[in-house]
């Protein structure tokens, strides 16, 4: 149902931006009723936007959706896309769906949304177009007051108004939480408040460290086996980035911190290549929530990690490994940069692996 109400969305904006003359000055255009795939109705409309910023425009209308009483659950940023639901559940667990998205025409911006309900369910016409009436009204007046550049861009600093505190990022679009951030070095996380819980073992390494042939090349030419289970602590990292000086067999190793309400944020590391050696680097960062938030303390860490993250958050899963991703779900924010399987790369290496001769 996701996807079909996208491309009833996406139809229905692109068609009416090709070919209609400019939007009636109404708080909406185009309003029709029809059917949707689960027997349920359909209901759809345009409602034309000030301005020409089209990624701006859908950062702001999730907000908006969300402030009249939708949770925004999933987004396309690539298609300006999203999609939420409402309280309302039928007997047999349902609830309608929202799906909206902003796009560009000759005439300006509109704003496409679409709600399905649920087979079984009614909805008075004149109360569905009042409701889309007052969620486009109420995106004109934000995109009038937003400046002009995305929130995504702006200078450092903490969010206000989330316990949860998310670190901001610089203008060079470092994507970071809890001063970590993806890129970063052994080196650099250890100088972070690296923690390491009573009982959780550690990772070693060393040239007599038990491994299950995971290993790298010391400065000095010899080789460090890598143990596969454990975690970093502060000291370990230290003396990593000293001690290894490339990564020949690896997949990946983790550091734990804690976030300002004492939830755990767990670093991963993979291999990646700079300056010709594989180097351990971090890739994915993930900050769990504590479990009993409410929903409006949700909606407004929800608000805040969109204003930092902008069009990187909720990319759609079939992103990950491809471009940077940040998911938000009830439970936990996950930070999530590109990855490249490079074992054999890695093995080509000085040293990394054994020569051979034909005896």
């Amino acid at each position: 149902m996701r996807q079909s109400a996208f491309r009833q969305a996406a139809i229905v904006a692109a068609f009416f931006g090709a070919t209609a003359p400019a939007l009636a000055q109404d708080c909406l255009s185009n309003f029709q009723v029809g059917k949707n795939k689960a027997g349920g109705a359909s209901y759809s409309a345009l409602a034309q936007l000030p301005g020409n910023n089209v990624g701006q425009a859908f950062q702001l209308s999730q907000q908006v959706v969300g402030q009249e009483g939708w949770k925004v659950y999933q987004t396309v940023p690539e298609q300006n896309a999203g999609f939420a639901r409402n309280s309302q559940v039928t007997a047999s667990g349902k609830t309608g769906e929202l799906t909206f998205s902003t796009a560009a025409t000759d005439n300006g911006m509109v704003f496409a949304i679409v709600y399905d309900n649920p087979a079984g369910v009614n909805s008075p016409e004149r109360a569905v177009k009042d409701h889309f009436c007052k969620i486009a009204e109420s995106l004109r007046k934000q995109i009038a007051a937003a400046p002009m550049a995305p929130a995504a861009k702006s200078a450092g600093g903490q969010v206000a108004g989330s316990s949860a505190a998310i670190v901001q990022s610089g203008s060079e679009r470092k994507v970071c939480l809890a001063k970590a951030c993806l890129g970063m070095t052994v080196e650099e996380v250890a100088k972070l408040d690296v923690q390491l819980p009573a009982g959780v073992p550690k990772f070693e390494y060393g040239p007599k460290v038990v491994s299950g042939n995971s290993y790298g090349i010391a400065p000095n030419g010899s080789r460090v086996e890598f143990s596969n289970i454990g975690t970093f602590d502060a000291k370990t990292l230290a003396g990593f980035g000293k001690g290894v000086d490339r990564i020949c067999r690896f997949h990946s190793a983790t550091v734990l911190m804690k976030a300002s309400d004492g939830q755990r944020i767990t670093i991963s590391f993979r291999p990646e290549f700079r300056d010709g050696k594989a180097i351990l680097a971090v890739n994915d960062i993930t900050r769990y929530l504590p479990p009993n938030m409410s929903e409006s303390e949700l909606q407004r860490f929800a608000d805040a990690a969109r204003g930092q993250y902008g069009d990187l958050l909720n990319r759609t899963w079939e992103t990950l490994n491809k471009v940077t991703t940040v998911q938000l779900d009830h439970s936990k924010l996950r930070l999530v940069s590109p990855y490249t399987e490079l074992s054999g790369k890695m093995l080509e290496q000085p040293g990394c692996s054994a020569k051979v001769s034909l005896d």
